[in-house]
């Protein structure tokens, strides 16, 4: 079989989807070496290097001319491109499918993360939602196939768009085994000499943003022992100020460290010197740092009401999203019964195990069959 990846934010994304796209495209590579695939994006380099593999390649436009070009070759001659490479399935990476590629006789899957432009539409600008509801919407309705990253991200297509369920599979991301793997205590050391972290922390990883929510965090500080600190690490927004005056007005400003830019080489460190993790988003697709977090074998919190329990397993603490009162009592429970944190740590890495990257692949290749 041969697959093409809509690749685009595999190639100039860091974070988030990005990470995902490669995840995948080497996954399955890794795993199906008598398949080939194919990453159709905007240029060859990607941010983040992506493992070298022979049934892997590349394919973008034929003369750099910038973002335009890539989105005409995209939209209207990638049809040609698909069909000439011999492609039997084209997977839209990143909630999108180029339009037209029904009528193209290339059969079409796309991954939709989430619909939260929709379910939190708040926390969008109009113009980008409407852009987002747009892209996802022509996926969902015109892609051969759905895969949906969780089961709430499946309901809310169903519930929001009227797309058949019969219609969408559910492959969870995966894993990097390095989270697996325990960081020498030399190496946890040095992360911690490095960003002077706090002897007990609370860690919270992703994009620093309303939606995520680490103010409940801090919030709870006050109702802890002082040696309870907080470390927050992800992509900066202007939410980040409302955080730092937030601790200051509080009185835990010296107990709050907020971290941009941590190299993903250093994040295994960073999880395993955490006491305990902390996503308290008010919703999520998935959240795969709370799967890293179990992966890393320390004990987690996440908020309730969106997906979060599908991501750390059933040993993991749950509370509602505006509750700080609920997030402190949760972690004094945890810092205070050993027993307790002991048992969350270990079916927390058992959980973990199910997100690696060979289900992934083949759950994945499962839904080529379908096409």
């Amino acid at each position: 079989m041969k697959i093409g990846f809509d690749a685009k934010k595999a190639i100039v994304n860091r974070t988030g989807i990005g990470n995902y796209s490669r995840r995948v495209a080497v996954a399955l590579s890794e795993t199906y070496p008598d398949d080939d695939f194919v990453m159709f994006g905007p240029r060859k380099q990607p941010v983040e290097p992506i493992a070298s593999h022979e049934n892997l390649s590349y394919a973008y436009p034929p003369a750099l001319g910038g973002k335009l070009t890539y989105e005409l070759w995209r939209n209207r001659f990638l049809r040609g491109r698909l069909r000439r490479d011999g492609i039997d399935v084209y997977h839209g990476l990143s909630n999108e499918i180029p339009m037209g590629l029904d009528h193209s006789g290339t059969r079409t899957v796309v991954t939709i993360h989430d619909l939260i432009f929709l379910t939190r539409p708040e926390t969008f600008k109009p113009g980008m939602r409407m852009k987002l509801k747009k892209k996802t919407l022509y996926a969902c309705r015109h892609a051969d196939r759905i895969i949906a990253i969780s089961q709430r991200t499946a309901d809310d297509i169903v519930r929001l768009y009227g797309i058949d369920p019969a219609k969408i599979d559910i492959v969870y991301q995966s894993i990097d085994s390095v989270y697996f793997n325990p960081v020498a205590d030399e190496r946890k050391a040095e992360i911690r000499d490095k960003y002077r972290l706090p002897e007990r922390y609370i860690l919270c990883v992703g994009t620093i943003e309303q939606r995520k929510n680490q103010e409940l965090i801090i919030k709870a500080l006050p109702k802890l022992p002082k040696d309870i600190c907080a470390v927050i690490a992800g992509r900066p927004t202007p939410y980040q100020q409302r955080l730092e005056t937030l601790a200051s007005e509080l009185g835990v400003g010296d107990r709050v460290t907020i971290l941009n830019g941590v190299p993903t080489a250093d994040l295994p460190g960073l999880y395993q010197n955490a006491a305990i993790f902390c996503l308290p988003s008010i919703y999520e697709g998935f959240g795969l740092p709370v799967a890293e977090a179990l992966a890393s074998r320390v004990p987690v919190i996440a908020a309730t009401g969106s997906c979060l329990e599908e991501a750390g397993g059933p040993d993991s603490i749950y509370i509602d999203p505006e509750d700080d009162t609920a997030l402190a009592e949760a972690v004094m429970k945890i810092t205070g019964d050993e027993a307790l944190r002991r048992n969350m740590i270990e079916h927390g890495a058992e959980f973990a195990k199910r997100f690696s990257d060979a289900t992934m692949a083949k759950e994945l290749m499962a839904v080529y069959g379908k096409c």
